[in-house]
């Protein structure tokens, strides 16, 4: 099914190339499949023999490549404890450190802060109340009479 957007010459390119695509395309053949398989196979089995000297497991030059590293590591903390095991570090002696503050001025000073916070809210819910009433006084006082006080 070609897009309705194609033209006419459009539409015709398109199917000759289908076409020659389908033409090209080789039908599937279980024997050649085999055939491929089975040699995949083999190179694969070949390639594994030869990296480990004809037996299973881990190559030989891989196993004494670790042993010498981990001999390496074994000797380097050898050398490493009876060059530093030895000798004692310097002491250094000084000033104590001052005591630390007790825990309930913090908690004393978060509660403060904590009722301060409060309180500040509670100023910033009523501050419209304010403006309102301000707003009230200024209404009736402009359409009402005031009597002058004798």
């Amino acid at each position: 099914m070609l897009p309705r957007y194609m033209n006419e010459d459009e539409r015709e390119i398109a199917e000759r190339l289908r076409r020659e695509a389908l033409a090209q395309t080789p039908e599937y053949s279980p024997l050649l499949h085999q055939r491929m398989m089975n040699y995949v196979r083999t190179v694969s089995a070949r390639s594994a023999h030869s990296m480990d000297g004809g037996r299973p497991g881990l190559p030989r030059m891989r196993i004494s490549a670790v042993s010498a590293a981990a001999a390496l590591i074994l000797l380097s903390l050898l050398v490493w404890s009876g060059w530093f095991g030895g000798r004692q570090s310097p002491v250094v002696v000084g000033p104590k450190a001052p005591p630390l503050p007790d825990v309930k001025i913090f908690e004393q000073t978060a509660a403060d802060a904590y009722a301060q916070l409060q309180a500040k809210l509670a100023e910033g819910q009523l501050a419209y109340l304010d403006q309102d009433a301000r707003r009230l006084a200024n209404f009736v006082l402009d359409t009402t009479r005031v009597l002058p006080v004798k």
